[in-house]
Order: C-alpha cells, then sequence, then structure tokens
C-alpha cells in the first residue's frame, strides 16, 4: 500500500543543513510517511551521514549534481506516497506544519499543491508566493529592484489561492506531479518551480498558501560559493 506522503529532500554539499532538516521531517510528519534524500553527488558527506544517524531514510547518492529539477524528479520516481513535499535541505519543519499542509489536500479536491509560510531565521515573512511572472513584473523586479507582495503573506490567516509558488517547501499530489510533467529538467536550478505551476494552472489545478503551516527556511545554501 502506499504511504500517505514521501518527502524529498535534494541535497548538495549541505551535510549539517541536510541532518537537520531529516531531523525535523523524522519528528514532525506522521506515521507512514517515507523521507527521501537525494544527494548531488556532494564531497561533505552528506550521503553517508544520513544513512548513519536515520537508517530508516531512503538514501539515493548520486555521482553528478544534477541540479534541483532533475534531481527531485528522480525522487518522486522512487516515491511511494500519493502525495509528494519537496523540502529544501536548508528547510526546518515546525510542529503540525506537515499535518496542515496534508490536512489542506485532505479537504480541498481542487488543490493539486499547498506551500506553508516560510520565515527567515530572524522571524520575517518570506515571499515563496507570487502572481506568475509577465514581463512588466520580470522588469520590475530585476531592473528596478521592486518584490511585489500581491497576496500579503504576512497578513493571511486563512489559506489563500496562489498562482504561484517557490519550490523550497511543497506538498503536491503525486499524480498532478506527473501530469503537469514533474519539474522541467532543463532548469538546472530556480525557475523549475514557477514552471510547475504554470503547468498545473493550465490544467485547471489550485495551488493554496497554508499560512497555518510554518517552516524556517535559510536559503541559498547550496549555490553559495565553497572555500
Amino acid at each position: 500500500m502506499p504511504t500517505a506522503t514521501s518527502l524529498i529532500v535534494v541535497s548538495y554539499e549541505t551535510r549539517d543543513a541536510t541532518l537537520a532538516c531529516v531531523r525535523s521531517l523524522l519528528e514532525h510528519s506522521r506515521p507512514g510517511a517515507e523521507v527521501i534524500v537525494v544527494d548531488n553527488g556532494s564531497s561533505d558527506g552528506t550521503a553517508a551521514a544520513v544513512a548513519e544517524r536515520f537508517p530508516a531514510v531512503r538514501v539515493i547518492a548520486e555521482s553528478d549534481n544534477h541540479g534541483f529539477a532533475k534531481a527531485a524528479n528522480i525522487g518522486a520516481r522512487a516515491a511511494q506516497g500519493e502525495r509528494i513535499a519537496f523540502v529544501n535541505s536548508d528547510c526546518i519543519a515546525r510542529p503540525g506544519s506537515l499535518e496542515r499542509l496534508e490536512e489542506h489536500l485532505d479537504t480541498h479536491a481542487e488543490s493539486a499543491a499547498a506551500v506553508p509560510r516560510l520565515l527567515f531565521e530572524d522571524g520575517t515573512v518570506q515571499q515563496n508566493a507570487a502572481r506568475l511572472p509577465t514581463v512588466r513584473t520580470i522588469a520590475m523586479q530585476y531592473l528596478l529592484g521592486r518584490v511585489r507582495d500581491p497576496y500579503r503573506l504576512g497578513e493571511l490567516t486563512e489559506p489563500a489561492r496562489i498562482e504561484s509558488c517557490s519550490g523550497a517547501a511543497l506538498l503536491i499530489r503525486k499524480d498532478d506531479f506527473w501530469a503537469a510533467g514533474g519539474f522541467h529538467e532543463d532548469y538546472f536550478m530556480y525557475v523549475e518551480d514557477v514552471e510547475l505551476c504554470r503547468r498545473l494552472g493550465e490544467l485547471g489545478r489550485a495551488i493554496h498558501y497554508v499560512p497555518g503551516a510554518v517552516m524556517v527556511h535559510t536559503g541559498g545554501v547550496s549555490s553559495r560559493p565553497r572555500a
């Protein structure tokens, strides 16, 4: 029988962060969930450390750095759950976060995916939900430095439908994920989440932001320069 949720963590040179992330997922996931770590050829011993400390976790140790999209798809193909949670290695799940996301999908048949409220370590709300980009919004963000918050995420107290979300923490029905084609592997890192959201929208499937589900996200750990 399939498990309720497969929790997938893609790691690259983030051993300590990955261990902390996996620990939080194991502590706060429902019984029957599985955790899968796909390691992108890290040289810091991430795969071995996860296998040693968390024997129940399935570790898929790749020899190369495939980037996020391809590694996430590798994890999704191995997943036994009816739902897939993609969680960045620099995320920490807070109590109740995974359960609230699952409960949202359980009670909203129109929703393909649900994302939590993400906080920086200082408690600031991250902008992990947005409208699908247009030429105008891209110009405002990258040329004028204006980052819009169309949903006023910090003020939301109830789930809200959104057009696009970050893939840093995302719960999605497996059938919807593959109906939309999974993550587009032409994107090594970044944009693949927006592209997935666009395709879900074309299929008429909803994405919801669930403010009662909270995770802490450091951000950018895998893409930081190495010494």
